[in-house]
């Protein structure tokens, strides 16, 4: 299975996703801000990334943008 990382403020679908996707064998990475997304992509890129576009401070769309230049 693969690696994902989600990327939410709301800590119960975080929980949710991570609990979800973990009983189905994915290896899951939950974080709360885009800037924290941004540094598990660097350190070890995911296979596939879950994210809200509402987030504090870096919104999901600058997220985005900032983890596709990385690749």
């Amino acid at each position: 299975m693969g690696t994902v990382l989600i990327v939410d403020d709301d800590a119960q679908l975080r929980n949710s996703f991570e609990k979800l996707l973990t009983q189905e064998g994915h290896t899951v990475r939950a974080v709360p801000t885009g800037e924290s997304g941004l540094d598990c992509v660097r350190s070890a890129p995911p296979d596939l990334v879950i994210m809200d576009v509402r987030l504090p401070g870096m919104d999901g769309l600058q997220t985005f943008q900032a983890m596709h230049e990385l690749d």
